[in-house]
């Protein structure tokens, strides 16, 4: 029989990016749009210069909250953000995190 798998994304931050949220306004890529992101969704803008575009932190946080909502729409597939996960909680219920299906019990880090 086949079976489901769920995906949950986890991150302290209040949306998907990372340590992007941390970076200055300022801060740009330092390698092509092209070269950076996920496979299946461009980052770059479509033109001439394409190749040649380093995408600002607000142009990649804008590219992964659209990656995540496509996922949302696609898969089974969920971020949370403000949360992290406690790790030594996985092992109490007897849980192996190298197995793919994975079970996390979250607590919310905002107030």
């Amino acid at each position: 029989s086949a079976s489901s798998v769920s995906v949950v994304m986890v991150d302290d931050h209040p949306r998907p990016g990372g340590q992007w949220n941390d970076s200055y306004d300022f801060v740009r890529l330092h390698q092509p749009s092209d070269m950076y992101g996920v496979e299946t969704v461009k980052l770059e803008p479509d033109g001439d210069d394409a190749h040649h575009h380093l995408a600002t932190r607000d142009e990649i946080l804008d590219y992964y909250d659209g990656v995540c909502r496509t996922l949302e729409e696609k898969y089974d597939f969920c971020f949370v953000g403000d949360t992290s996960v406690d790790t030594t909680q996985l092992d109490l219920l007897d849980i192996d995190i190298a197995s793919a299906a994975t079970v996390a019990t979250t607590t919310t880090t905002s107030g």
